[in-house]
């Protein structure tokens, strides 16, 4: 899918990926151009993984903190600048492409090495074709934040406050935001609120106590992350405190954890319960996925704190959900960012209406559609961006179409519909995946089944709409 998005938008990508031809793998890097449904490949670079830092197997006492020194060679960094800089516009992002099988590639900080060379935005290419996140009536930002006594302190209160003050003030539209934290930490980040002047009405700090129902998990550091169903309990209470309103970004705050080959974010016990000091509990991205698509949210973000446990099991975790459900997705680093210039780049392309200008930084990781992004205009380099104004919005899937008819920007579309929506998102992803080969492939009788399951998701689809329009209908009468 990543190949017909490239054709569509004429996108200028590199490609990394393994290469298992061989008796030992090697990385294969090329720089390629699609345009006017042709490929032309510029630059074509077979490394060693021990080139890149990447190792055979992980180290676990090198997998803590920053991790591995990955880099690349400078000669290959020289020539994709010079590349580019010949190929594309001041400004103009170039796209990064992950080929799977993806392995300990996903560990990598490619934003990191490639930023300060190549002095250009860039952006990962999801493997999603449609771009289902397009805002609806009022903004409702979920950030949510737990520091477990057992890992490093990191100021959670002071990150929520500023982050808040950061999203209302990037936000062009009326925007609530949900903070959710541990219950030992509620009465700092109140005061730290009121010292940021958004103590009021936009901000609702929900009570810890919501959570009370829920168990604590067992203690294990091992990471168990359901498929479809949610086990912590902070993605319980946050569901259950959200129920019946439309979410549209949920941005956590954490520790990340690696455990083997899998990635996850650490959190207390629970909301209530803090006390653990040897072992948090952990939340993996399949639990992350199915809370996004519960709560109806079309986007995830994540920051890696200061001194966070484990950096890079933030980005294999990211990397992971980008790849199990459509919709933009963020890693921010504070420790690259600490005055939130570069998040608030990012939320302002990720909540602009219109297409934006790409933000440009080494703390950030965006998987995002080519439609969200404005490419710079041929005359007047790279400060002749498109603006918001006049550049032509992404045209919305047929899944959202009817959103658009039933609400108004003031309107907030209601909680069970953006659920619904997401779901058949990613039930829609996880049909084309599996059923994705070559022209001409047989298809297996499996996948085939996985064909005729698309047809009842558009039913789906359709009841749906019929029960929004019913509703708006219902809605309107009793107004009369």
């Amino acid at each position: 899918m990543a190949l017909l998005l490239r054709r569509q938008y004429d996108l200028t990508t590199l490609v990394i990926g393994f290469e298992l031809a061989g008796r030992l793998p090697m990385v294969r890097c090329t720089l390629e151009r699609d345009q006017a449904g042709a490929r032309a490949q510029f630059l074509d670079y077979t490394l060693d993984p021990a080139e890149l830092g990447i190792p055979d197997r992980l180290d676990r006492s090198m997998s803590l903190f920053q991790g591995y020194p990955f880099s690349m060679p400078d000669r290959v960094l020289a020539a994709l600048r010079a590349e580019l800089d010949m190929r594309l516009l001041p400004g103009e992002a170039v796209w990064l492409y992950l080929k799977s099988p993806v392995g300990y590639l996903a560990l990598a900080p490619w934003e990191q090495i490639l930023f300060p060379a190549l002095a250009r935005p860039v952006l990962r290419l999801p493997d999603f074709l449609v771009d289902p996140a397009r805002p609806a009536g009022e903004f409702n930002i979920v950030l949510c934040s737990s520091q477990p006594i057992s890992e490093e302190a990191f100021a959670s209160s002071e990150y929520m406050a500023r982050m808040t003050r950061m999203i209302l003030d990037q936000a062009a539209r009326r925007t609530t935001v949900h903070l959710f934290t541990d219950g030992e930490m509620m009465a700092d980040l109140t005061s730290r609120l009121m010292n940021y002047g958004v103590y009021d009405s936009r901000v609702i700090l929900h009570d810890p106590q919501g959570a009370e129902p829920f168990a604590v998990p067992d203690r294990t550091s091992r990471i168990t992350d359901p498929s479809g169903q949610l086990a912590s309990p902070w993605l319980l209470w946050m569901r259950d405190a959200l129920a019946g309103r439309s979410i549209d970004l949920v941005h956590l705050i954490a520790h990340g954890y690696l455990s083997g080959e899998s990635a996850a974010l650490s959190v207390a016990e629970s909301p209530l319960e803090n006390m653990d000091r040897k072992l948090p509990r952990f939340i993996g991205p399949n639990e992350l996925g199915a809370f996004l698509a519960q709560t109806g949210a079309w986007g995830g973000a994540f920051t890696s704190p200061l001194h966070n446990y484990s950096e890079m099991a933030h980005r294999l975790l990211v990397t992971t959900l980008a790849n199990l459900r459509p919709g933009p997705t963020l890693h921010h680093e504070m420790r690259l960012d600490p005055d939130l210039s570069a998040l608030a780049a990012a939320y302002q392309l990720l909540l602009a209406a219109r297409p934006a200008a790409p933000p440009a930084a080494p703390s950030l990781m965006l998987y995002c559609h080519p439609a969200r992004v404005a490419p710079p205009l041929p005359e007047g380099g790279a400060a002749a961006l498109y603006q918001i104004d006049d550049a032509t919005p992404a045209e919305p899937d047929d899944t959202n179409r009817f959103v658009e008819e039933l609400y108004t920007p003031e309107e907030e579309v209601p909680g069970w519909v953006s659920a619904a929506m997401r779901y058949i998102d990613q039930r829609t992803l996880e049909i084309a995946q599996q059923s994705e080969g070559a022209p001409g492939q047989a298809i297996s009788t499996s996948r085939m089944a996985g064909l005729e399951q698309s047809d009842t998701l558009r039913k789906l689809q359709y009841i749906v709409e019929d029960e929004a329009r019913s509703e708006v209908s219902s809605r309107q009468r009793g107004g009369q």
